[in-house]
């Protein structure tokens, strides 16, 4: 039979916000304890957050190809469309495509 013999401590004193070697973030808001436990996500606009099996990590979304007559155009190559504006984003590494006014989609660098 197990020894039920056991002491309760009071007086138990946590400290506010809970530091991370006690097992919290050492924040006081959601939205900084999510950033405590997350990758840097500065300059990383539009990226979302990925795995590697073992680290989370920040990720470009995939980019869709385009091709012509079943031949793929490389990335933010000039292609014509008829009707829809194409901004090229060199800083990002992406084009932006918008379709009408409400409908866009991205094609991200290789």
């Amino acid at each position: 039979m197990a020894d039920k013999n056991f002491k309760i401590k009071t007086g138990l004193d946590l400290p506010a916000p809970l530091p991370a070697a006690q097992g919290g973030t050492g924040q006081t808001s959601l939205s900084n304890a999510l950033n405590a436990i997350l990758p840097p996500q500065s300059s990383l606009p539009g990226y979302f957050l990925q795995t590697d099996a073992t680290n989370p990590l920040w990720a470009i979304p995939a980019y869709s190809v385009i091709a012509e007559n079943g031949v793929a155009k490389t990335a933010r190559q000039t292609i014509n469309f008829s009707g829809i504006t194409v901004t090229d984003d060199a800083a990002n590494n992406r084009t932006n495509v918008t379709i009408g006014k409400a409908i866009s989609f991205l094609l991200m660098g290789a």
